[in-house]
This record gives C-alpha cells, structure tokens and sequence, in this order.
C-alpha cells in the first residue's frame, strides 16, 4: 500500500498497482473496494477485494484483502527441457525429453502423500508418472524424483 494505490508484487519483481480511491494519508478510512489488476499490456490478472478500516501505516489489518486469480483453477505449469531428446519437437514431449516441470497443484501437496501426474498427448498413449512425497518436509523447496 502507499497513499493512495494497492500494489500486486508478483513473484517476477513486476509491481502492479490499482488505485485505492481515496487518499489514506489523513488518519482512519473504512475502505471497501473490489477491482481487477492488469499487467503493462492490460491482460487481467487477478480480481480484488478489500474490506478494511485503513489507518496512516499504510499496512492492511489481516484477512481484509482477498485476491482472487483470473484464471483460478486452470492450473499453472512451466517446463525447461534439461535433456532433448533425438526427435524433439519444441513444445512437445518426446522420447528422450527430460524435462523439470514446476506447477501449481489444485490442493496443498502434504508429507508422505502419493502423487500422480498424467501426460496426455495429442496423440497416443498416456504415460502415469507417481511418486510419494517424503516423510517429513522440512524445506520450503523439496526435490522428488520418481
């Protein structure tokens, strides 16, 4: 927050910023706004909700904002080839591939819990890829390997 904007920092370090509609440098607001954050081409990112009673710090109270995806339940996912294989085609899997691949689960993925990924060619057959997460989960970031 700053006088008068709500800023998103995504995890990419882009700011994104919607004004607030007032200007909360004078003591106490009730705020109540709903809106939607746009990146520099104007694709919506996500919709928002804020009901809050602002003071000067500048900080919202806990649980009083509420952003909501714009595509929320799609699911996410990035690959980085770390190994092509010898017919690979860029943006498809083939036999060969290795791959790492980060994505965004539908729920939060627990310890010592089964894990099952299916890819799904356009043609062909599917391949099943499982694994168990460890006991304990003691880092933020966990390696697992199948």
């Amino acid at each position: 927050m700053n006088d008068t904007h709500a800023i998103l920092l995504l995890g990419s370090g882009e700011e994104i910023s919607t004004p607030l509609g007032v200007d909360i440098t004078g003591g106490q607001f009730n705020i109540s706004l709903s809106g939607s954050f746009h990146n520099s081409t104007g694709t919506t990112l996500a919709y928002y909700n804020i009901n809050a009673n602002m003071t000067k710090s500048n900080y919202l109270p806990e649980n009083s904002i509420t952003i909501t995806p714009y595509r929320q339940g799609e699911g996410y996912f990035a690959v980085t080839y770390e190994q092509e294989g010898t017919n690979h085609v860029p943006g498809n899997l083939q036999r060969g591939d290795i791959i790492k691949m980060c994505y965004e689960s539908p729920r939060q993925i627990t310890e010592d819990e089964l894990v099952r990924l299916n890819f799904i060619p356009k043609i062909g057959v599917s391949t099943l890829t499982q694994f168990v997460t460890p006991d304990v989960i003691s880092t933020e970031r966990v390696y697992l390997y199948p």
